[in-house]
């Protein structure tokens, strides 16, 4: 919270105000903020590419043919585009955009186009949505293919913004648990080369037992997970119904564990099968589906322990819901014999037929696309280690989801982002060739952390617990030891302790001015100032901590001084009294505090 506020006063009972702005953010990438371009191109060349300026990223884009018949109106991080175009006929295309705020002093976009005819450019700052301010306009008219270039000031993207991501409250760390474990699943190994699992966990134990269960949730606390994600496969398996019971009776007595259900879509089918295609009663069912969501949401979902989130509903209400992962949300694979999941559409359907009937959840998908977000309240991705650049895919996939709204309804509720962590991964005993992915003794999951961190996630899930027969497994094992808990319990605390999202502050002036006769005399002015709170989310119990002054001006008022509560887009007062040496006619003043954001998070001001 440490700026310059700077005050001007004459030596007198007239007093001349400045009312110079101070704003004092705290911590909050980058990454985290976005600015809502709309780029309108018409072009009568057969294609055109507008690029963004370096160090700017399109994160979520819009394309809308306005006129013409081109048949490409393509997106990347960087660039929009317009191809297949007749050469002479006339096209125009608007995109709307998040972009990445830039670092640049000037911004400079670049048109390139085919060879002859002309592309026209655009570039409105929409942070506002009810006053698009056009930023620039400009041309490409060389006959030869050279770039065109469109400069624009740092700042002026940022207008009325730049618009900040926002937080969805406390951060989690959750597990993937397998309830399928009885203390034989354990007796084949090692001694059974054709075991499918090649470890076992060091105190071996039975998924339908009271205190075996009560021990894992009490090893799982204590390394910084807050609840487990239960693999779950509908009312006609036994063994996942009673044994989610189990682990939530357990849940139940305490108050530092929650627990979900992470439904596999893949054996909602009349069968009850995995994989039994082309046989059509094999497909994920949307009846089924709806009866499991209704079953999980009023046997499980009013539970103490289950895992409960707010979410805005139809009517604009707020209301907590528990939340329901679906597993293999739509179909991430290529073979067909393997049940792929449900499009987008169909499962906004069944999500919209529960509202109706009164059945509300929120629902996290697991999949990269963000069209799910149409029906789905966030995205997870259970085992994103299949990726070729995890960097790259996590840094996408993360600002897509978060910033999702911001494009599609600025008043709807922001999704949720989930990353995932693995520790390794050994498929070749399930499948042939299977996957392998190395746990480099700890280096993998070590990594995965960081990338996930690196992208600030809402909530963090960990893939898996007890996944012994692929080789995920985290918990206390015969082949690893403690290894992966102790990695948990450090990084776990490391993500927990960081700030993200702070509310941006700033202070201002109201009056300067001597309270009395005596004050004047003593050389003690007084200056009222407020305090805007520009958000994302309120900050709660804000406190300054300290103030100076330049010049030999020091504060007399006792510190810390207690402002309260501020609530996004609300302001608060608060009065500071400074001793001003003789002969000082202006001075600078500086100021610290400290407060906590909406979902419990310490975050101090300034951030350095």
């Amino acid at each position: 919270m440490k700026r310059t506020l700077v005050i001007f006063f004459l030596a007198s009972f007239m007093l001349v105000f400045s009312g110079v702005t101070s704003a004092f953010a705290a911590a909050n990438d980058s990454g985290q903020q976005v600015n809502r371009i709309r780029v309108v191109m018409t072009t009568t060349s057969d294609w055109s590419r507008l690029t963004v300026p370096a160090g700017e990223t399109i994160v979520t884009s819009k394309g809308s043919l306005t006129t013409g018949n081109a048949q490409n109106t393509l997106t990347d991080s960087t660039s929009v585009f317009i191809g297949k175009n007749v050469a002479g006929s006339r096209a125009s295309v608007q995109y709307d955009l998040l972009v990445t705020p830039g670092t640049a002093t000037v911004g400079t976009w670049k048109i390139d186009k085919g060879w002859g005819e002309t592309t026209h450019v655009d570039i409105y700052n929409v942070n506002n949505l009810s006053n698009p301010v056009l930023l620039a306009s400009g041309d490409d008219t060389a006959p030869d293919g050279n770039q065109a270039q469109i400069s624009i000031g740092g700042n002026a993207e940022s207008q009325n913004g730049p618009l900040n991501i926002g937080s969805m409250g406390p951060k989690h760390v959750f597990a993937v648990y397998y309830p399928w474990y009885q203390l034989d699943s354990w007796t084949t190994w090692p001694t059974d080369p054709n075991a499918i699992h090649i470890d076992k966990p060091v105190t071996p134990y039975d998924s339908a037992s009271f205190s075996d269960v009560n021990g894992i949730v009490n090893e799982a606390t204590s390394h910084g997970i807050d609840g487990f994600l239960a693999s779950w496969q509908g009312t006609g398996s036994t063994y996942s119904d009673t044994r989610f019971r189990t682990l939530l009776d357990v849940a139940n007595q305490r108050h530092d564990f929650k627990v979900a259900v992470y439904l596999e879509t893949r054996v909602a089918n009349a069968k009850h099968s995995w994989s039994c295609l082309p046989d059509s009663s094999c497909k994920p069912d949307p009846a089924y589906l709806e009866q499991w969501i209704t079953y999980i949401v009023q046997n499980f979902g009013t539970a103490p322990s289950y895992l409960k989130m707010a979410k805005k509903m139809p009517d604009g209400t707020v209301r907590q819901v528990p939340v329901v992962f679906i597993y293999w949300a739509g179909n991430t694979s290529r073979d067909p014999n393997i049940n792929g999941g449900l499009s987008p559409d169909q499962w906004k359907q069944i999500f919209d037929d529960l509202h109706a009937k009164g059945i509300d959840a929120f629902y996290m998908a697991d999949s990269v696309d963000p069209r799910y977000l149409t029906a789905f309240d966030g995205l997870d991705t259970y085992n994103p280690s299949v990726f070729t650049n995890i960097p790259w895919f996590m840094s996408t996939n993360s600002v897509a989801t978060k910033t999702y709204s911001l494009m599609t309804d600025p008043t709807a509720q922001r999704k949720l982002w989930m990353g995932t962590v693995v520790p390794g991964e050994d498929t070749t005993r399930l499948n042939s060739p299977g996957v392998v992915v190395p746990r480099n003794g700890g280096d993998t999951y070590r990594q995965m952390w960081q990338t996930v961190l690196d992208n600030q996630p809402d909530w963090v899930m960990i893939t898996s617990w007890n996944e012994y027969n692929e080789n995920t497994h985290i918990e206390d094992s015969v082949n690893y030891g403690s290894t992966y808990l102790d990695i948990t319990k450090t990084l776990s605390d490391q993500y927990k302790s960081t700030v993200t999202a702070a509310p941006s502050l700033s202070l201002s002036q109201t009056k300067t001015y001597w309270a009395n006769f005596s004050d004047y005399q003593s050389r003690i002015i007084t200056v009222d100032l407020r305090v805007d709170n520009h958000g994302p989310g309120s900050v709660n119990a804000l406190t300054i901590t300290g103030v100076r002054g330049s010049g030999g001006a020091y504060g007399v008022t006792k510190m810390p001084l207690q402002v309260g509560s501020v609530a996004e887009g609300g302001n608060a007062a608060f009065t500071v009294q400074w001793k001003v040496p003789n002969g000082i006619s202006n001075f600078s003043t500086s100021f610290s505090g400290q407060g906590l954001t909406s979902d419990g998070n310490s975050v101090h001001y300034p951030n350095n």
